[in-house]
Order: C-alpha cells, then structure tokens, then sequence
C-alpha cells in the first residue's frame, strides 16, 4: 500500500520531517504545531537535549498544585 503525500498545507511545513501518517494523525489530533513546538523541533532532530515549554501546559499545572494555607499572622 502507498501512502500518499497530503495537500500541500502551510500546518504541515513544521512536520515534513514526519512520515505522512504522523502528519494526518497531528492534524486531526491537535489541528496545527505550537510555536515553541516548531522552534524546538530541529534542535531535537540535532538530538540537543531540549525543553519545550508551553505557556499553556505551565499555567494548567500551576492551577493544579495545590498551594500551602497562609500560616495565620505570618503576613499581618
């Protein structure tokens, strides 16, 4: 079975270094790459270590660690 290329697309500039099935699955799954995603990429491919962080990802764990209590009259 050939697997044939998608449509040209400008969402799939930042995947092309994926296989086509990899691409279809992105797209369908997330609808296009992240910014940070698409910086960090290439350094992954050069096999830096690299951490991408997401703004998104950062303020939804942030929203889900909970926060010690104020000890009382520490701050008055």
């Amino acid at each position: 079975m050939a697997i044939e290329p998608l449509p040209s697309d400008p969402a799939l500039e930042p995947l092309a270094w994926t296989h086509p099935i990899v691409q279809e699955w992105f797209l369908s799954k997330f609808g296009s790459a992240t910014e940070p995603q698409i910086a960090g990429w290439p350094a992954i491919l050069r096999g830096d270590p690299t951490l991408i962080p997401e703004l998104l990802c950062a303020n939804a764990l942030a929203t889900r660690i909970p926060q010690p209590a104020p000890s009382p009259g520490l701050f008055s």
